[in-house]
Parts: C-alpha cells; sequence; structure tokens
C-alpha cells in the first residue's frame, strides 16, 4: 500500500460532515456550536468520532489558506487582511474544538480544482490545464465550470503538497475530505510534460497528496478515478454525491450562472 493502511480492525469513523445541512454556507460560530452539541448529552444518542468541515469556509476554490470574512471573525480579529499566522489560529481552534468534544477533526479540500475568479488562477495562468484550442480543459460539475491544476508541473506539486500539509501539521486536521481528484487528469495539450500519461498523472497527484498527508491521516477520496486510489486513498466515495432533489432543473439556478466559462 502507499500510506493507505489496511484497516481490519480500526475503527469506524461514523460522524457529522457540514455540507449536509448548511451546504456552503457556513460560520465559525455555527460550527463550534454544532461541535459542543454533539459532544455534550447526546453523545451517548448520536456517535460522533469524526467531524468535518465541508466547502464554504475559503474566499474561492483554489484560494485554501482564505477564510470568509463575515463567516470566520476569529482570523480578521486584529486587521482586515489577516497574515497566514492568523488564518492559521483561527483553523486550529477550529480542529481543537472538535477534538475536545471527543471527534477527530476533518476538513475538505479541492486541491487540484480552482476558480476563473480565485488568486491562484490569476496569479499563475500557467498552472491550469488547457485543451487542444488553448482554453482552459472542462473540469465543470453540476453547472459549477472550475479548472483543473497541471500535476504534470512540480511547482503544482509543490503547491498542493504545502496545502495539505499545512492542514495537517498547522490546523491540526486528521481527516481529509479530499474532493473533484479528477481535476488533475482532464485531457488536453496544454500540460507542462506531455510525455506523463492521463493515468500516470492521477498517480503523481494522489502520491503527492499523501505525501503531504502522511500515513496518519485519513484520506476520503471523491471524485477520483477508482483504481487509482487503491493504496492512497484510505475511505472512499464511489457513488454519486447527494443532493436536494432527484433531477437536474433546468434552467440551471442564478447562483450557477457566474461560474460558467
Amino acid at each position: 500500500h502507499n500510506g493507505a493502511k489496511p484497516m481490519r480492525h480500526g475503527v469506524l469513523l461514523t460522524g457529522w460532515c457540514s455540507w449536509y445541512h448548511y451546504y456552503e454556507n457556513i460560520e465559525e460560530s455555527m460550527l463550534r456550536q454544532t461541535f459542543d452539541t454533539l459532544g455534550g448529552p447526546i453523545r451517548n444518542k448520536i456517535m460522533s468520532n469524526v467531524g468535518l468541515i465541508d466547502d464554504g469556509y475559503m474566499t474561492a476554490w483554489g484560494d485554501w489558506g482564505s477564510l470568509k470574512p463575515k463567516a470566520f471573525p476569529t482570523a480578521f480579529a486584529i486587521s482586515p487582511n489577516p497574515t497566514e499566522k492568523d488564518v492559521d489560529a483561527c483553523m486550529k481552534s477550529l480542529s481543537d474544538s472538535m477534538r475536545a468534544n471527543g471527534m477527530k477533526p476533518g476538513i475538505w479540500l479541492a486541491p487540484f480544482a480552482a476558480d476563473k475568479h480565485s488568486k491562484l488562477t490569476k496569479t499563475h495562468p500557467d498552472w491550469i490545464i488547457r485543451d487542444n484550442a488553448g482554453r482552459p480543459a472542462n473540469s465543470s460539475n453540476c453547472g459549477k465550470f472550475f479548472y483543473g491544476l497541471d500535476v504534470t508541473n512540480p511547482e503544482v506539486r509543490e503547491h498542493v503538497f504545502r496545502t495539505i500539509r499545512r492542514a495537517v501539521s498547522v490546523w491540526g486536521f486528521e481527516v481529509l475530505k479530499i474532493d473533484f481528484l479528477y481535476a488533475a487528469c482532464l485531457k488536453g495539450n496544454g500540460k507542462y510534460d506531455m510525455s506523463i500519461s492521463r493515468a500516470e498523472a492521477m498517480h503523481l497527484a494522489l502520491r503527492c497528496i499523501r505525501a503531504g498527508a502522511g500515513s496518519r491521516t485519513f484520506l476520503i477520496g471523491c471524485g477520483c478515478p477508482l483504481g487509482t486510489a487503491v493504496g492512497y486513498i484510505d475511505g472512499m466515495r464511489i457513488s454519486a454525491d447527494t443532493g436536494p432533489t432527484w433531477q437536474p432543473s433546468f434552467p440551471l439556478p442564478s447562483w450557477d450562472h457566474s461560474t460558467l466559462p
């Protein structure tokens, strides 16, 4: 195995994830209140050994070191432009809150995905996978168009490694839900190293994530080719995601329009 440990007699993770109640509308105060509730008197009725902060804390996909100002005021207590240490302290306090309430702290990341309005894509346009016509490759999902980062580029691998290592070693999270992993192996000729196949690129991506996380971190893979994940990922979502409706609705909702190409 490549970092993922066999779970022959381990305790299965059962817990709470912010996405399935709040979606991306999360706030620091509501998270803390939820963790305290789950660790309180109802703990004997609702067993939770993991808590997971899902999508919605960052200002944009790709800018994983950012936090929404109104939703996470602790990071902005000193200045409207928080430093890395301010963000680190806020996230560490949230992971400590989960741990204090008897849960392994977890967080959601999509390290090979980036929004078109993110600071990352504006700073590093050369990191974006492009199709044969030179346009950003299509990494869309449910009406949301986002970019895939080129894992064949060593700078991208270093960026992802540092992002994952920060979430584990500095923020203190022990469970990582890693989403939209297929974004690392999109089809297109606009890549740093065209000698690397898409299958090899996916292996590079997972190897990079596991190296950053270390062998003790529990990795949950989402949106990932199944065969490639064997040995790297500890737990895997193998079905489609869940949603409030059985069928997609058209026209697309207004909040999706701004993310289209």
